[in-house]
């Protein structure tokens, strides 16, 4: 059994390549769209102005109560 070496082997020939680089793309534009329906759906604190996710209760950074 001969086994090549990697510079041997035609890696842009074969259809494992391509498949590995599209779901890499796919998860590069799934992540940049989380991204930015995250920034999106922000609270803002009424008494500092942090921003915070829309699942946020409390304040990360003085503790106040974002829903009031």
């Amino acid at each position: 059994m001969i086994i090549a070496a990697p510079q041997d082997f035609p890696w842009h020939h074969t259809p494992i390549f391509a498949v590995v680089a599209g779901v890499v793309v796919l998860i590069a534009i799934a992540a940049r769209s989380r991204r930015e329906l995250a920034q999106t759906n922000l609270k803002l604190c009424k008494s500092c102005g942090t921003s915070h996710p829309d699942f946020a209760c409390f304040c990360r950074k003085c503790g106040r109560n974002l829903s009031t």
